[in-house]
């Protein structure tokens, strides 16, 4: 990653961490290579990435940029599967839970999405 950096996560199941940054993408990094990078940088945001969550299989991830658009991506393909334009803002908080996504940012509203089985 060519940026700054945001916000990391880990990756659950496995020994990967997620880091948001600068550039609008994202990167997976494995913790037992010192930090190398898997694969290439995740795309689809057009402005800074302020904020990550992943699901609790670590399979999905949910970034949120400064434009308050929300991006999610398979982790094992590393490619975007949806975007929402969930804030007017920036979606600078995230959080998965295993049923729900959170989103909040700084046009000062918390959307709560439920997750279809």
């Amino acid at each position: 990653m060519n940026s700054s950096v945001s916000d990391m996560k880990f990756v659950p199941n496995s020994d990967c961490i997620l880091l948001s940054g600068g550039g609008g993408t994202l990167c997976m990094l494995d913790c037992r290579q010192g930090l190398q990078m898997i694969g290439e940088e995740l795309e689809g945001h057009t402005c800074s990435c302020v904020s990550v969550s992943v699901d609790g299989v670590g399979e999905t991830s949910f970034s949120g940029s400064q434009e308050g658009m929300v991006i999610a991506h398979n982790l094992k393909t590393l490619k975007p599967i949806y975007g929402m334009g969930a804030n007017k803002k920036d979606a600078n908080f995230l959080e998965v839970t295993n049923n729900k996504l959170v989103v909040s940012g700084g046009d000062g509203h918390c959307l709560i999405y439920d997750f279809c089985n």
